[in-house]
């Protein structure tokens, strides 16, 4: 069947962004390379207008220089930039009309943020939530499903992201970007059909009763489900057993 939009909840913080914690790529605990192409731009969290400085150099090493200090560094190890990681600054790449960086060897749309979480160096994409489900859909679904399972797919993965943002907040981010969450692969794992989906669903959440559901998912439900009731001892009541 086809998407009934009398059914469809426009969802008011479409254009809001996520904070998800990469691990795929990361290599170090004390430090991570980027790439971004024509040099860097650091904004300030809450004003991604106004940029606060530029680096023209395509390669630069952040690092943890001490207990709340990051440091960005050039690859000959010469610091360009230091802030306090209270300061919420976060980085993209100095090409104005296409944000996105190299983490280490995968590309990420929009922004990179770091915190220092018990010394060590948390790597997080700030992006937008659209651009996050870019990179979510073709790991939960193969791209070479029907089209309106995969819509089916982007508006699960869209709800699950709403109600779960502050699953990590005591850490300083949203989601992470495995299996605890959501996977995320950011911009390597996009495909076509898939970005498709999520474009043509853009906005389109479930809820039940005016509230954002709890969007479970699975890659194989044996035949049947069960009700969350009898899986985690509470009850939703859209949550039940079907064949």
């Amino acid at each position: 069947g086809t998407l009934n939009s009398d059914y469809i909840y426009a969802n008011s913080m479409e254009n809001s962004f996520i904070a998800i914690r990469l691990t795929s790529p990361i290599k170090s605990n004390s430090y991570v390379n980027l790439y971004g192409e024509e040099g860097f731009l650091i904004y300030n969290k809450g004003d991604l207008i106004g940029y606060l400085d530029y680096f023209e150099g395509e390669n630069v090493r952040v690092a943890v220089l001490e207990k709340d200090i990051i440091g960005i560094f050039d690859m000959e190890g010469n610091l360009l930039f230091s802030y306090n990681q209270e300061e919420e600054l976060i980085l993209t790449s100095g090409k104005s009309n296409e944000r996105k960086v190299r983490v280490e060897d995968n590309f990420y749309r929009d922004f990179i943020q770091f915190k220092i979480i018990d010394g060590n160096l948390i790597v997080i994409n700030y992006i937008d939530l659209e651009n996050y489900l870019y990179g979510v859909v073709p790991r939960e679904m193969p791209a070479s499903f029907e089209m309106e399972a995969l819509k089916a797919q982007a508006i699960a993965s869209r709800t699950y992201a709403l109600k779960n943002r502050s699953k990590h907040i005591a850490h300083g981010y949203d989601l992470c970007d495995n299996t605890h969450c959501q996977v995320y692969g950011g911009m390597d794992g996009e495909q076509e059909n898939t970005n498709r989906a999520v474009d043509m669903t853009r906005g389109m959440i479930i809820t039940y009763a005016g509230n954002i559901i709890d969007a479970l998912y699975h890659s194989n439900s044996g035949g049947i489900t069960e009700a969350s009731s009898e899986a985690w001892g509470y009850n939703h009541p859209y949550l039940t057993s079907v064949d």
